[in-house]
């Protein structure tokens, strides 16, 4: 399943996967939690995708998020290599870490939102260091196929 999340129905971006249990006529349960995407308004949508590559659209549902503090979210998450970066302040800078402290990436950034590609590195568990006019953030991202 792929989540999808919009500003206003027209423009979607990909807020995160999860995968399926595959074919079963048991009810199943799944769970998703979305950063908040900087609107007080944000619609979601649920894309199934099947084993030979069709897919479908769920209905559009949304979420008032008015009254919501400073958010940051990366995603996708887990991902292969492009990942988003957005808040709804100001980024200043994205830095991607080794767990081992190796600085993997620095991306220089001045919106609130940033998409960039990260260097071919091992599949494994990361840290990005994002700088934004509130000081720094630290999100754990997975990087894998």
């Amino acid at each position: 399943f792929t989540i999808e999340e919009s500003d206003n129905t027209i423009d979607w971006n990909v807020a995160g996967t999860v995968d399926g249990f595959g074919n079963s006529s048991d009810l199943r349960h799944y769970e998703f939690i979305a950063g908040n995407s900087g609107s007080s308004l944000t619609y979601f949508r649920l894309k199934q995708t099947s084993f030979d590559g069709s897919s479908e659209y769920s209905e559009i549902i949304s979420s008032d998020c008015e009254g919501m503090e400073n958010f940051l979210t990366v995603y996708p998450n887990p991902s292969s290599r492009e990942i988003t970066v957005k808040a709804n302040i100001q980024i200043k800078e994205v830095s991607i870490w080794s767990l081992s402290g190796e600085l993997l990436c620095n991306q220089p950034a001045n919106g609130t939102k940033i998409t960039f590609n990260l260097p071919e590195v091992c599949e494994g568990l990361y840290t990005a260091r994002i700088l934004t006019t509130n000081g720094y953030e630290y999100k754990k991202i997975v990087l894998g196929n």
